[in-house]
């Protein structure tokens, strides 16, 4: 049985499906979240949000507007279709560092400060 906060209930069987296919059955009389049993069946898997991702986006978004200011919605285009990148992970890199946005009729644009 699952709690509100995704633990599982003591003394359940547990099946876990590891990212290389195996699959475990695992018995535990404490409460614990999936992440819990994969983190400790392959301790050098990073919890949380993957920073290189993150790292990545900033890079390609510096790159981009080096030449200067551009619209919001070509970044938006290029990051999403032809990097593969989120626009949410695009949104917040900006975020990170400090993209100036400012609005033209209906058009934003985005430079580096």
């Amino acid at each position: 049985m699952r709690c509100c906060n995704g633990a599982v209930d003591a003394t359940h069987r547990h099946r876990i499906v590891a990212p290389d296919g195996r699959i475990e059955i695992i018995q535990t009389d404490i409460a614990k979240t999936a992440d819990d049993f994969m983190y400790e069946s392959q301790p050098e898997i990073k919890m949380g949000r993957p920073t290189d991702e993150i790292s990545d986006v900033k890079m390609w978004l510096q790159d981009y507007l080096a030449g200067g200011e551009k619209p919001a919605s070509e970044i938006l285009e290029v990051g999403i279709e032809g990097e593969c990148f989120a626009k949410r992970t695009i949104e917040r890199a900006k975020s990170h560092l400090k993209i100036m946005a400012r609005q033209d009729g209906r058009q934003w644009f985005w430079s580096v400060i």
